[in-house]
């Protein structure tokens, strides 16, 4: 039976954690250990997780500063450092799992060259009402996973609570980086430099989803700034440039209720934009830029079709 430790980062969340260990002690694989890193807890969340653990033994708990929560990254990576399965499983403490989750997940691995298996996901309000499911992409080819995964163009689904994925993989990363959005993003990044990815269609994972109160622009501006650290690799700024012309749109339809506004975009891709600082070198080019709406809308439609077709695949049974 293959060794998982599950890795679950916890700050405030006493009415949700005890569900949380509870899905990952009951999974038809059972897990090695929970390990539980409390990020400075007010709320009673660690007494709760302590009084699970006298009963139930494969729970861990571990406490870092009392002062000030560190993030969701760093009690993620000092679990880590506490783990040594072959497998490693991350769970939000407010999210939760199907029991058959993880023995589903470990049979991608039956492939050596598999190194980070997702699935699909039921996505939640913050007070668990049902939304929506979110099936994964279909699989890109070996060769193109990491420009996809970077790209933003092929997505790991249920954020870090629906991946599951091989301690050597892992080793390689260098663990969640702290930033201030997009470190899930980041972390599956490093793995596809490394590995090949799989994905079970179903549902398995509970995701409480909370919308983060940034505008298009701010999150625009924030990809852009992503893309920077691979500037040195032209054929990927090609692929990157094009992406962004495309993403674009939407924040430049935002910026057309005022000529302020428009001349506020612009500045600020000229001067927040990293490597696409001159991405709409000339005026003309940035209003231009808009011929793209179209097409992008086109995209977004054929997307909402596919997922709505898959969802109803999964609903069925197929």
């Amino acid at each position: 039976m293959p060794d998982i430790d599950v890795i679950i980062p916890l700050h405030n969340k006493l009415p949700f954690i005890e569900q949380a260990i509870r899905s990952a002690l009951a999974q038809t694989l059972p897990p090695r250990t929970v390990i539980v890193f409390d990020d400075a807890s007010t709320d009673g969340s660690a007494e709760k997780v302590e009084a699970i653990r006298r009963v139930s033994p494969e729970v861990v708990l571990l406490k870092g500063s009392t002062e000030a929560p560190a993030g969701a990254a760093s009690a993620r990576n000092r679990a880590i450092q506490h783990s040594s399965a072959e497998f490693i499983a991350f769970l939000d403490a407010d999210d939760w799992w199907e029991k058959n989750k993880l023995a589903r997940q470990i049979a991608p691995f039956a492939d050596s060259q598999i190194g980070l298996v997702h699935c699909g996901c039921n996505y939640y309000s913050p007070s668990g009402q049902f939304l929506f499911v979110l099936p994964p992409d279909p699989m890109p080819a070996p060769d193109e996973l990491y420009d996809r995964v970077r790209l933003g163009t092929y997505w790991v689904t249920g954020s870090a609570s629906a991946v599951l994925v091989r301690r050597n993989v892992w080793d390689k990363t260098g663990g969640f980086p702290s930033r201030a959005i997009g470190e899930d993003w980041r972390a599956w990044v490093a793995c596809a430099e490394h590995t090949r990815f799989a994905a079970v269609p179903e549902p398995l994972t509970n995701y409480r989803y909370s919308p983060r109160a940034v505008s298009r622009t701010d999150a625009f501006l924030q990809w852009l700034g992503s893309m920077s650290e691979w500037e040195n690799e032209p054929q990927f700024m090609a692929l990157a440039t094009k992406r962004a012309r495309s993403l674009a749109v939407a924040p430049q339809l935002d910026a057309l209720s005022s000529r302020a506004a428009t001349e506020t975009l612009a500045s600020r891709i000229a001067t927040e934009g990293g490597a696409f600082h001159n991405l709409f070198p000339t005026r003309l080019s940035y209003y231009l830029n808009l011929v793209h709406a179209p097409t992008r809308g086109l995209e977004l439609l054929v997307s909402r079709i596919r997922r709505s077709t898959a969802r109803l695949t999964i609903s069925r049974g197929s």
